[in-house]
C-alpha cells in the first residue's frame, strides 16, 4: 500500500514548472523595464534637443559662441531640470555645440555593452563609437521654410547664426 505525499518525480516535475513560471515573469518585467527606460530616455533626449536649439537662437549672434553646460540649461530656462541630463539606462547625456561652419549641435548618450545594439537599433542615433550614440543635427534657426510668409518672419526676427 502507497504511502500519503508525493514521490521525489513528482516533487522535482513541479519544481521545473514553478522555476519555468518564474524566469518567465522575471523576463517580463525585466522587458517591461526596460521599455519604460527607452521612454524616459526618448523624452529626456527631445528636451535636451529643444533646450540646446533655444540656447543656440539665444546665443549665436553674440559671436562669444559658449558651451552650453547643465547649469546654463537650466539658469537660463531652456531646460526645467537639471534631471533630464540623466540618462536612464547609464550616466548622463552629454552635450555640445561645433561653433565651426557648418554649426551643428550634439547630444550623446552612453550605454552598457550589452544594451548598446538596443539602443543602436531603437534610438536612431546619427553615429556609433563603442557604447557611445551620438545624436548631431542643425539648429533649428538654420532650417529651411518652405511657406514664403514664415520665411519672411524669421528672416525678420531670427539672428542670422550660419553667417
Amino acid at each position: 500500500m502507497r504511502e500519503r505525499g508525493f514521490s521525489m518525480i513528482e516533487t522535482a516535475v513541479a519544481m521545473v514548472v514553478i522555476a519555468i513560471a518564474t524566469i518567465a515573469v522575471l523576463n517580463r518585467l525585466d522587458l517591461q523595464d526596460i521599455k519604460v527606460k527607452s521612454r524616459q530616455f526618448e523624452v529626456h533626449l527631445e528636451l535636451l534637443k529643444g533646450a540646446l536649439n533655444s540656447y543656440y537662437a539665444r546665443h549665436c549672434s553674440t559671436g562669444l559662441n559658449p558651451n552650453p553646460t547643465k547649469a546654463s540649461l537650466v539658469s537660463e530656462g531652456h531646460l526645467g531640470s537639471s534631471d533630464y541630463f540623466s540618462n536612464p539606462f547609464s550616466g548622463e547625456f552629454q552635450v555640445s555645440i561645433n561653433w565651426a561652419q557648418p554649426h551643428t549641435i550634439g547630444v550623446n548618450a552612453l550605454f552598457s555593452s550589452s544594451l548598446i545594439s538596443y539602443a543602436s537599433n531603437n534610438f536612431s542615433p546619427s553615429t556609433v563609437s563603442g557604447t557611445r550614440l551620438f545624436w548631431n543635427f542643425a539648429p533649428d534657426v538654420l532650417s529651411s521654410h518652405d511657406d514664403g510668409e514664415i520665411t519672411r518672419f524669421v528672416q525678420l526676427y531670427t539672428p542670422r547664426c550660419d553667417i
